[in-house]
């Protein structure tokens, strides 16, 4: 579903209270993880992947404190977890 809907991830700060933030195979999909911050209180779940438009620093996630789920592959975001 909505594979071809033009997205910034920056977009999603009207909606505070997400949980689950899911996106798959949307080409059009841009912008930075970093955007998630807004999140950082609320989201549980994330999944970003075939979305080659977004970039960022993975560990903008790592004191997420209730995130269980994560996946996030071919996209252009990078990141070391040493």
């Amino acid at each position: 579903c909505c594979q071809n809907l033009r997205f910034d991830l920056d977009m999603l700060r009207g909606f505070p209270l997400l949980e689950v933030i899911d996106f798959r195979e949307n080409q059009h999909l841009t912008g930075n993880i970093s955007s998630l911050r807004a999140f950082k209180g609320t989201l549980k779940s994330l999944h970003i992947s075939r979305c080659l438009s977004v970039r960022g620093n993975f560990m903008e996630l790592a004191d997420f404190p209730h995130l269980k789920e994560l996946e996030l592959h071919d996209t252009a975001v990078a990141g070391d977890i040493r």
